[in-house]
């Protein structure tokens, strides 16, 4: 994303919001605009250090006293260069305090910000990221700097990102069992493609199927929320509460199922190499065994819909597949290559 007016100007836009303090629409709000593009979480660190520079005179709590302002205003402001109009808006709210010397330095470094001039002569300190990935086979235990914990399935892709108001885990591919340390003041956001997941201090476990996402507590509470409809501003929403012994599935066609229970020893239990399934189809079962088997698996049309429940060793895949033909009407043949499953 380019460096616009507009997006510097809502960065500054949310840096005053924040200050009076948001409600539960509001923070999703800001949450989803934060994930959208590292760019925005740049611009918004930028803020944070040019609102605390100008604590000194206080401006925020001037900015509160008026109407809110589209932040597509501050930039027509700034293309038409109403310098005089800008100086006369904080004018107006001046206390005997604040000198003209420190308004005009007030009213520069706003133009400078939403010029696009700002980047160049203020620090910008960034969020820290990190990334993590397992290769076939593997599962991996990460240690995070805020002092949560992040296990990792086989196969697996983590972006995480840490700055002073979230912390942001985006995970494009496989499973992940999050213990996450409690801070209020930073939520944990964990995005994957169809749901984000957001808490301040749990444990949970997310696993990504081809077509939908599985989330099971064992510990807290989580909030769950899913994109409904894509509009020109803003997605809608759908939200859900989950508890300790909860998990819900949603998939990319009808959304949120029912929320089911989760037995202790059921939860996360991938992380112990037992693959757990209670109607899960044949296809969901075989994609994640070619996660662990060092044979790509191959199904043959027309199988994948076979429903079957039962408990399996994430670490043997070919025992898997002899156990599942015991009771499905499949066969298994090696050839040279591959495992390929066909109907018996």
């Amino acid at each position: 994303m380019t460096i616009t007016r507009e997006v510097r100007a809502e960065a500054h836009f949310w840096r005053v919001r924040i200050d009076e303090g948001l409600n539960p629409n509001e923070r999703r709000e800001f949450d989803a605009w934060m994930a959208k593009d590292a760019l925005h979480r740049e611009l918004y660190a930028e803020a944070c250090l040019i609102w605390h520079g100008l604590g000194e005179v206080e401006l925020s709590p001037l900015l509160r006293r008026q109407p809110r302002a589209a932040p597509s205003q501050i930039e027509t402001a700034v293309q038409a260069k109403e310098y005089e109009p800008l100086f006369a808006r904080f004018q107006a709210f001046l206390t005997p305090q604040i000198s003209a010397g420190a308004l005009t330095a007030i009213v520069l470094a706003t133009l400078i910000f939403t010029s696009g001039i700002g980047s160049q002569i203020w620090p910008q300190p960034t969020a820290e990221q990190l990334t993590f990935a397992t290769e076939k086979g593997q599962r991996k235990i990460v240690n995070l700097p805020d002092g949560s914990q992040v296990t990792l399935g086989a196969q697996s892709e983590l972006e995480l990102t840490l700055s002073e108001t979230q912390r942001l885990a985006v995970l494009s591919k496989g499973n992940a069992f999050f213990d996450v340390s409690s801070d209020p003041d930073r939520p944990f956001i964990t995005q994957t493609e169809l749901v984000s997941v957001e808490v301040t201090g749990t444990k949970f476990d997310v696993q990504l199927g081809e077509n939908s996402v599985n989330i099971a507590v064992g510990e807290g509470a989580v909030e769950v929320s899913q994109d409904l409809k894509q509009t020109d501003t803003s997605p809608l929403r759908k939200s859900i509460s989950l508890e300790a012994g909860q998990q819900i599935n949603s998939t990319r066609l009808s959304g949120f199922g029912p929320v089911n229970e989760v037995f202790p020893a059921e939860f996360a239990a991938w992380r112990v190499g037992r693959l757990i399934y209670l109607r899960a189809e044949l296809s969901e079962i075989v994609a994640d065994l070619n996660r662990y088997s060092d044979q790509p698996i191959e199904l043959a049309d027309g199988i994948g819909g076979l429903v079957v429940s039962g408990t399996y060793d994430a670490d043997d895949p070919a025992a898997v597949l002899d156990e599942l033909s015991l009771g499905l009407p499949i066969r298994v043949i090696s050839e040279a290559e591959t495992l390929r499953v066909v109907r018996r």
